[in-house]
């Protein structure tokens, strides 16, 4: 018996919480502005690089870099025994000579761009962006008053409040346009990485297939570089203040900027696709906790759990009405299960009168 009401309860719990989750999903899809989810997740993002960048820093470099620098250091052994060995030599000249300078070009185009100025670059604009995602969090939530009073005190400072606003809209796409530049980035030092892995782990190839890899080189090496271009140029876009912080962004640089952004974008997929189709690298995830935690239902469920967890601290006479209420899948289930079982009871009894009639009829 005690077995039957634990899993009673159980099914009232499941039932509540589904309840709550789907009431608070709808309430947060209804109430708040599609916006303010989109800010939330933009913020998020930049916040999720400005953790990488600091973390390369930490660990020595982006995740491309170190495994360029390992198989360099690899092939470097490899020649190094070719000096002392014929046969290794051999083995050298077939499959570690065009590598040796390709993996050179590779390190090198990090080593040139790789300093504490950019990596100085790179945290300011992705924290920044992060700022600006969250204080436009802010904004998709003022009630209308609140708008009315901003404007007022942007007249108070001599500005127009439509160029004030946007102003803020354009500083909003630019830092969305770097964002996008940043995951193209991340997909790259992927491709990057796993293309070197694959290279410092594989050293038996026929020298057929080592010409093949070998010829990914260059559009390899050419995309790290102008990685570092097109953020060359994330850097110097925009006017900044006193404090030296963006203010501004013309509206021709940000069409200048988000076309090189996109082009770059196709440029790395392509890239990837040319490493994935002859290396068995690890695909690459293009989502992230951010794409699947921050939307309404989601949030709906968290907030559902979190309520059932507050509700554990009320006394049981307060709590187990308010589980029973709320249980409404249960409620319908049991409503089901009292219709099936009443419309049997029925049809069973009709099933018994028929046969008792045909009898009858059958006696006359």
């Amino acid at each position: 018996m005690k077995r039957k009401e634990r899993a009673r309860e159980w099914s009232e719990e499941f039932g509540s919480t589904s309840t709550l989750a789907v009431v608070g999903a709808y309430a947060l899809n209804e109430l708040i502005p599609g916006e303010f989810f989109e800010n939330v997740r933009e913020g998020l993002r930049m916040g999720r690089h400005t953790g990488k960048t600091i973390y390369d820093v930490v660990s020595g470099g982006p995740k491309g870099m170190k495994s360029a620098k390992n198989l360099q250091e690899a092939l470097e052994i490899v020649a190094n025994a070719g000096k002392a060995n014929e046969e290794a030599g051999k083995v050298l000249e077939e499959y570690v000579a065009d590598r040796k300078s390709f993996v050179g070009e590779l390190v090198g185009a990090y080593k040139e761009n790789e300093n504490v100025f950019r990596v100085a670059q790179r945290v300011e604009t992705q924290m920044s962006g992060t700022l600006k995602g969250f204080f436009e969090v802010g904004n998709s939530l003022k009630p209308e008053i609140m708008r009315k009073v901003d404007e007022a005190i942007i007249r108070v400072y001599g500005m127009d409040p439509i160029e004030a606003v946007e102003k803020s809209e354009r500083l909003r796409e630019f830092y969305k346009d770097a964002r996008k530049f940043y995951d193209a980035r991340e997909k790259d030092e992927h491709s990057v990485s796993e293309f070197c892995d694959f290279l410092n782990n594989t050293r038996d190839e026929s020298v057929a297939r080592n010409k093949v890899y070998n010829e990914l080189f260059p559009e390899v090496v050419a995309r790290v570089r102008k990685g570092y271009e097109t953020e060359d140029q994330i850097f110097s876009t925009g006017e900044r203040n006193i404090f030296g912080f963006r203010s501004d962004v013309s509206k021709e640089e940000l069409k200048g900027l988000g076309k090189e952004i996109d082009t770059f974008e196709r440029n790395v997929d392509k890239s990837y696709e040319s490493v994935r189709g002859e290396v068995p690298i690890e695909p690459y995830k293009e989502a992230n906790w951010i794409d699947y935690s921050v939307n309404p239902l989601v949030l709906g469920i968290v907030g559902a759990l979190a309520v059932k967890g507050a509700s554990k601290l009320l006394p049981g006479v307060v709590e187990r009405p308010i589980r029973y209420v709320t249980a409404v899948p249960n409620r319908v289930y049991d409503i089901g299960k009292l219709g099936v079982k009443s419309g049997r009871g029925l049809f069973i009894k009709a099933i018994e009168k028929l046969k008792n009639s045909r009898k009858l009829e059958n006696m006359e």
